[in-house]
């Protein structure tokens, strides 16, 4: 049998990339909650403008037969690898090793004393060639979400599950928040039924109250807390009580399920 062919190769960072290498962080990391959409212009000042970040330190892996960018490793001279990436149709069992090989290697070289990798905890290819390479796995660091816009997160999560709260409720909540930040509104409404969805600040009639306090909430629609575990402790109120299930309902439905990583370049 004749030798197997390589099907990916890995080159240095150049001009014109960031496009494709914005598309393919979008499309690899459009499943998790955390990453920001990434512009090219967004990457550019988010990676390779960082004050330890070479161009030689900056790989892509492309496909050799159609030329397509699939996968990239951003190597910083700190240790820290800011991004690593690749295209979840394409094999990661291959792209992986090889960019994580030019990233050490190149680290090597910067000397680095240590070197820092961050991955989703499931992603089998990165942390079977980390283990490979020696890596020791660390638990994530934690972090620590803030909001902006309520309404609009509440708006966001209520239209990407729009279909499901239409075919199955016909209730306006209004949510009372206690302790909100000044830059948060106390009340908000939450209109669903057979016409869509709504969700605003202004004053509607409404047929079901939710009480709770700022956290309680946040915590309720990014999924860190479920709704019934919430109302068992006694962390928000429903009046009329014969509506209790049917907000509990409503709140399974809204919050996040998605699973949470958050690459390194999204910090600092």
């Amino acid at each position: 049998m004749g030798k197997k062919v390589a099907k990916y190769d890995v080159r240095t960072f150049q001009d014109g990339d960031e496009a494709k290498i914005a598309q393919l962080l979008n499309k690899a990391y459009a499943d998790y909650g955390g990453p920001a959409m990434k512009s090219p212009e967004y990457w550019r000042w988010r990676c390779l403008e960082r004050p330890d970040v070479e161009r030689s330190g900056l790989f892509v892996a492309f496909d050799r037969l159609k030329g397509d960018v699939v996968g990239h490793v951003v190597a910083g001279r700190s240790g820290n690898v800011w991004e690593l990436c690749y295209d979840p149709e394409h094999d990661g069992e291959e792209i992986v090793p090889m960019l994580i090989d030019k990233a050490v290697r190149y680290l090597e070289k910067a000397g680095a004393t240590s070197i820092n990798i961050t991955a989703p905890e499931e992603d089998k290819a990165i942390r079977r060639t980390c283990m490979d390479y020696g890596f020791i796995s660390n638990p994530p660091s934690k972090v620590f979400l803030s909001v902006l816009d309520l309404v609009e997160l509440a708006s966001l999560l209520a239209n990407d599950k729009r279909g499901e709260l239409m075919a199955r409720f016909d209730e306006t909540v209004l949510v009372k928040l206690e302790d909100a930040p000044s830059w948060i509104s106390s009340t908000i409404f939450m209109k669903i039924g057979k016409n869509g969805v709504q969700v605003t600040d202004k004053l509607l009639p409404h047929s079901v109250n939710l009480e709770t306090d700022f956290l309680t909430f946040c915590s309720l629609l990014f999924g860190n807390l479920s709704p019934s575990k919430a109302l068992s402790s006694a962390k928000f109120r429903v009046t009329p009580s014969s509506k209790v299930s049917t907000l509990v309902e409503i709140l399974s439905c809204l919050r996040m399920k998605t699973k949470w990583f958050f690459p390194l370049s999204e910090f600092g």
